[in-house]
């Protein structure tokens, strides 16, 4: 995918979204480095640039998708990192 694409159509278009009708939540960016995103911020181009505007990484490009079933324990906090809840 070009520099630029949103992150919306990485988790919908690519990845499928949820699986059994699960609601995404968040999407982390850069590994454990990175940070969490929101699903209300995932019309952000997934460029160098704005994801350090957020407070996340592109890293290596790896994401992390979270729906409301795992998104829980050590990766919640990390919302706050980006996005306060």
């Amino acid at each position: 995918m070009p520099l630029g694409t949103p992150l919306s159509k990485f988790i919908y278009d690519i990845g499928e979204g949820g699986t059994n009708g699960r609601d995404i939540k968040a999407v982390q960016t850069g590994g454990p480095s990175g940070g969490c995103i929101p699903a209300e911020m995932f019309d952000t181009p997934v460029d160098y640039e704005t994801l350090a505007q957020l407070g996340s990484i592109m890293g290596s490009g790896g994401m992390v998708v979270m729906d409301e079933d795992n998104l829980h324990g050590g990766r919640r906090p990390l919302l706050h990192r980006v996005h306060p809840l």
